[in-house]
């Protein structure tokens, strides 16, 4: 109500003030999470790593070899400024983990006192739980006789993390490593010794990535790809794969967890047999036509990658807004298969978003930024994030009470959240940062019957025109030789 502004009660003409409930804010969800499956050389199957810089997925993924292509796309996406990762490993079926046996020094057979597992701090169950892969076989033990015991050190050089264990027993040590390791498992062998170990540093041995499949990557019951199923995410890919058994599954989790899909065809394909290949055509996937060379850090050479981690990383650091086309790709080298001008206007009319050498504004970039289905991309990632802010922003208004009448508080703030998440979307200060063209909200009355009320419904009409993409800018010009006259008047004194 008004502040009275005099002492007698009375109303005068002043400034007063009303105090007001503001319509509870609805937040813009994130647009940049890139959830990738991909093959490294260390790592625990279907755990979800997150990082945004390199060298955090060396420590948990291993490094970048010529066997595997995971942390190879990750270096792309990280060159194009992505940030929020989410990355879950996949190993082949024959897969193992680096292992260290500590002996006695009976002679002539030397008898098995203790075995180590490389291992993991998992990220989401904060459990130790062993890795598999070859990167792991650097890791080292060191034993050392301490009397009518021992000290055991585990050292692994990728993490740089050490731990000492001091006066260890054949009754305590395995309980003693489990309790506090970090890196590693103890576990008894078979016919266990029980003598002390002998002393020196001994390498762990025997850790293998496999050779993973489509059935491996794809995944099943929390491994691969159904791994990122419960992962919030805006685009998903498998790292360098291109099979039609992995994009269909690529496309499938899209669609079914509401982010955008990202496949591609083997390097070197014909256009042709690209446009041929384009069998999930939705309004959601980007089909990526053009492998690249990058030049990776870790083996030294260049590799051949997949246009996916290279899109899925420019894509990140754009906004919801902004056209997929005509975008700059950092840190490639060149095009596998170069495309000509004709190829690119096939790629497009077919529905592929092309990563080229040539782009309208100089460089190595996207081409087109259609989806799978030849519409606009931008259009469903926006319609993701225009829906899913409002989706999780709302349920302050769930089994809230509402009227049947006109006026009702509930439903007017439910139009106001909209109105104000919508109206600086639509008319910002400055006009270069307009983010839709115009909106409109209702509800009120008009949509909510009496029997739709009485059921429980409180409904809410909200039409959103997105900006229009500018794909061809046509220059009218005239130009000639001829003189151009003008005429004037000229006044002096």
């Amino acid at each position: 109500m008004p502040i009275v502004q005099s002492t007698s009660g009375q109303i005068l003409d002043d400034v007063y003030i009303t105090e007001t409930q503001s319509p509870p804010n609805i937040q813009g969800v994130q647009t940049g999470i890139v959830k990738m499956v991909g093959d490294f050389t260390r790592g625990i199957p279907g755990a979800i790593y997150t990082f945004s810089d390199y060298a955090t997925a060396v420590r948990n993924l291993g490094p970048s070899t010529l066997a595997v292509n995971g942390p190879l796309n990750i270096q792309a996406l990280i060159k194009q400024y992505a940030g929020g990762l989410r990355i879950t490993p996949v190993f082949g079926t024959t897969a193992t983990p680096a292992k260290v046996t500590l002996q006695d020094t009976a002679t002539p057979t030397a008898g098995n006192v203790l075995t180590l597992t490389a291992a993991q701090v998992h990220p989401q169950t904060s459990l130790t739980t062993a890795i598999l892969g070859s990167d792991a076989n650097s890791m080292t033990a060191t034993v050392a006789i301490n009397g009518s015991a021992f000290d055991l050190t585990i050292y692994d050089p990728r993490t740089n993390t050490s731990e000492t264990y001091t006066e260890l027993t054949d009754s305590s040590m395995m309980a003693t490593i489990n309790a506090k390791s970090k890196i590693a498992i103890a576990s008894l062998p078979s016919s266990p010794s029980s003598l002390l170990p002998a002393a020196g540093t001994f390498a762990f041995s025997g850790g293998t990535e496999g050779t993973p499949g489509d059935s491996d990557f794809v995944g099943s019951s929390g491994t691969g790809l159904t791994a990122l199923n419960a992962i919030t995410g805006n685009m998903v890919f498998v790292a360098n794969q291109y099979s039609t058994t992995i994009n269909a599954a690529v496309a499938q989790h899209g669609t079914t967890y509401n982010c955008m899909p990202l496949t591609c065809m083997a390097p070197g394909s014909t256009v042709a047999a690209t446009v041929t290949g384009n069998v999930n055509k939705q309004d959601n996937m980007a089909y990526c036509d053009g492998w690249q060379n990058i030049y990776d850090q870790d083996t030294k050479t260049n590799r051949q990658i997949a246009p996916t981690a290279l899109v899925a990383g420019m894509a990140a650091q754009l906004p919801w807004y902004k056209s997929w086309g005509n975008k700059t790709i950092y840190g490639t080298l060149g095009s596998v298969t170069p495309r000509s001008t004709d190829d690119l206007k096939t790629l497009q009319a077919a529905g592929v978003l092309c990563v080229c050498d040539s782009i309208p504004r100089g460089g190595i970039g996207t081409r087109s930024g259609v989806a799978a289905d030849g519409s606009d991309l931008y259009v469903r990632r926006s319609r993701y994030f225009l829906e899913q802010s409002a989706m999780t922003s709302m349920g302050w208004a769930v089994d809230e009470m509402q009227s049947s009448g006109d006026n009702d508080p509930l439903r007017k703030d439910v139009k106001g959240s909209l109105d104000a998440f919508s109206e600086p979307l639509a008319n910002p200060p400055d006009p270069k940062n307009k983010q839709i063209d115009s909106y409109l909200v209702i509800c009120n009355s008009s949509n909510n019957s009496a029997s739709s009320v009485a059921a429980g419904n409180l409904v809410v009409n909200w039409k959103v025109r997105l900006l229009g993409t500018a794909k061809n800018i046509d220059v009218f010009s005239d130009i000639s030789t001829s003189t151009i006259t003008t005429s004037s008047t000229v006044s002096s004194s």
